[in-house]
């Protein structure tokens, strides 16, 4: 693997299948079943120094509650919307006086000028230390056929597939990397380290609904200086 772009620091991350099975309803239950978008938010945060880095697994798990509980609600059945993603994790900066600020960008069908424009993109924000969060889009039900995106690992120098028709989920990329004359995208799901093709993720484009398939570039406020 050719290091292409990384953070320069390396990056923990949690995973919502630590939340225990509770009822449908319950914040656990919430949480465990569709609280990606909480987790990508709280891993960012973290890394990004909005909150202090938990100690231990039941820290980190009551920081992601807390967040729940704040502006990052999750419906159940539904989870967090792609659309008021960025506006409800500037709420959350702005609550804890952060200087971060996320912008949606959407990608919605496969073209080299869009795929261009993606590693462009994740490539200027891992160099400026930001990891990049990722929305896989949701398939419509009327789809027959699983559409997503697949997940790989590496297990003996050889790529596989890990997790496939991977959609309506937050993922978080960390690299990109040459494997295998490959372009490949690092990523954290589930509180594991996957390599993800932009190639399948633009491609899965055509088969979720409008403007889901969205990734989240960030920038930091700077604070204007007073005249004296």
């Amino acid at each position: 693997m050719n290091k292409i772009a990384v953070l320069p620091h390396s990056y923990v991350a949690g995973s919502q299948h630590w939340f225990e099975k509770k009822n449908f309803f319950s914040q656990n239950g919430r949480l465990r079943r569709y609280g990606c978008g909480v987790i990508a938010a709280a891993d960012y945060s973290i890394y990004r120094h909005v909150f202090d880095a938990p100690k231990h697994r039941e820290e980190y798990l009551s920081l992601v509650r807390e967040m729940e509980r704040g502006f990052l609600r999750v419906i159940p059945g539904f989870g967090i919307s792609a659309y008021l993603y960025a506006g409800l994790m500037n709420l959350t900066f702005m609550r804890m006086s952060a200087q971060e600020r996320l912008r949606g960008v959407s990608f919605f069908f496969y073209t080299k000028k869009a795929r261009q424009r993606l590693l462009t993109i994740i490539q200027e924000q891992l160099l400026a230390d930001r990891p990049v969060i990722i929305i896989l889009g949701s398939t419509p039900f009327f789809f027959k056929k699983r559409r997503g995106v697949t997940l790989y690992q590496i297990n003996n120098d050889t790529v596989e597939a890990a997790a496939e028709h991977v959609a309506a989920h937050f993922i978080t990329v960390t690299g990109i990397y040459e494997v295998s004359q490959k372009t490949m995208l690092e990523v954290y799901s589930w509180g594991r380290r996957y390599l993800m093709s932009p190639d399948e993720y633009l491609k899965a484009a055509r088969y979720t609904y409008p403007f889901s398939n969205r990734i989240y570039r960030s920038r930091v406020r700077l604070k204007r200086m007073k005249n004296f």
